[in-house]
């Protein structure tokens, strides 16, 4: 619970005649004032302990519908009107139980009530009005006209207040939201349903100079007088966004080459495989083997053996061109292109293509029974998805002509 309203609460209780206590969402007594031992003695309030029982009902339904409940009940042979008023401003979230004696004058009731009242009025404005918050603050109407507008909200959106309160809410939201969004708040009007109040979500807001960017948003709604208000606490999470992709595409990619890695290989080729399939299309696969890469690593040293995979990793991934085909590092010195809608032709001339470019960077291999250069054995497959197939028979058929390409000779392409 926020101790700063609690402490202004406790403190403006005590100066009331009237009994006034409050209870957490879990319906224990957070606080009471001296003259809930006065006139409730009765029900012994005390700090920790539940809610007199008699109020539970009450207490429970102001906070599921977030409206003040009233109810007149009995204590110490006393008949008292008890209001239960729920507050859920930031991080708060208790109800304020306040009993009115029917018997007390009338003027001095209406007094009560009325300091009662600005006290909420006065308490609820000073929450929304932060001026040092660093998360963006702002409140709307039922209408969803802006009512306050507080400076982290300047900085995120480029707006002055002035410039976006008694305005629209909708100025703030790209399109189809904007267009939309009154017609959000008509239909949780109506059947008091939302999908995004009491709960973080992310959505787009749309800056002044026109620029979409990420949001997240926590909104909650207050009534108060009779009338709804809501409560949008609002933080840019551009940066979050840009790491999490970042890290997403780090999650995909081969550590050393820079190419897609095996994880990525086996989610695009599962993905194309159900696509090719659904629309009766060849799919091919290359699988490409650096000959004799345990004796070039021997030879040379790991890190010159790190430098050679790159430079292949390079040439391979220069020589395929389309979007939508995919160059992967398989594992070790084994690499993988996934080339949908592709027939056994075209792949073969690829293949062919890579083949040729990576012998034409004439990496030095004096251990390598084929060339005097490093080279790549390569398996070529291609199959057309029929009820039965599996993308793991294209796999073992380009790995089959792979070890074919090996064993007669290395250096060239088999299918």
């Amino acid at each position: 619970m926020d101790h700063e309203l609690l402490h202004s609460l406790q403190k403006f209780s005590e100066k009331n005649p009237d009994p006034i206590f409050s209870v957490n969402r879990e319906g224990c007594i957070v606080q009471t004032n001296r003259a809930c031992a006065k006139e409730l003695d009765g029900w012994r309030l005390e700090k920790g302990d539940p809610a007199p029982e008699v109020l539970t009902n009450l207490i429970d339904s102001a906070f599921e519908s977030t409206r003040p409940q009233k109810q007149s009940l009995s204590c110490a042979n006393h008949l008292y009107d008890f209001e239960v008023i729920p507050l859920m401003v930031l991080d708060c979230s208790f109800a304020l139980i306040h009993g009115h004696a029917p018997e007390n004058p009338y003027e001095k009731r209406l007094k009560s009530i009325e300091r009662l009242d600005a006290f909420l009025f006065t308490e609820k404005k000073n929450k929304l009005l932060i001026q040092k918050a660093l998360d963006g603050i702002i409140t709307i109407d039922d209408k969803g006209v802006v009512q306050s507008f507080n400076p982290a909200a300047e900085k995120i959106f480029g707006y002055s207040a002035m410039e976006v309160v008694d305005r629209n809410i909708n100025q703030l939201m790209p399109e189809p939201e904007s267009s939309q969004h009154d017609g959000y708040l008509e239909k949780y009007f109506k059947t008091g349903e939302s999908t995004i109040i009491g709960f973080s979500r992310e959505v787009l807001g749309l800056k002044k100079n026109g620029d979409c960017f990420p949001l997240e948003i926590n909104i909650s709604v207050m009534d108060w007088e009779g009338k709804s208000e809501f409560v949008g606490i609002v933080r840019e999470i551009t940066e979050r966004k840009q790491m999490e992709e970042k890290l997403q595409r780090l999650s995909v990619l081969d550590g050393l080459t820079g190419i897609g890695n095996r994880r990525l290989f086996d989610e695009t080729l599962d993905n194309e495989w159900k696509r090719v399939k659904r629309d009766q299309l060849p799919i091919s696969l290359i699988l490409l083997d650096i000959d004799f890469f345990k004796l070039y690593n021997d030879s040379y040293g790991h890190q010159a053996g790190d430098a050679c995979l790159k430079q292949v990793a390079t040439a391979f991934d220069q020589c395929v061109q389309r979007p939508a085909d995919l160059v992967a590092r398989y594992g070790g010195e084994e690499f993988a292109v996934i080339l949908p809608e592709t027939t056994l032709e075209g792949a073969s001339a690829l293949a062919e293509s890579i083949r040729s470019s990576i012998e034409s960077l004439k990496i030095e291999h004096n251990k390598s029974t084929v060339s005097s250069h490093v080279t790549v054995s390569i398996g070529v497959s291609t199959l057309m998805p029929e009820r039965g197939a599996s993308c793991e028979q294209l796999i073992l058929n380009a790995d089959k002509a792979l070890y074919r390409a090996k064993e007669k000779g290395r250096n060239q392409i088999r299918h």
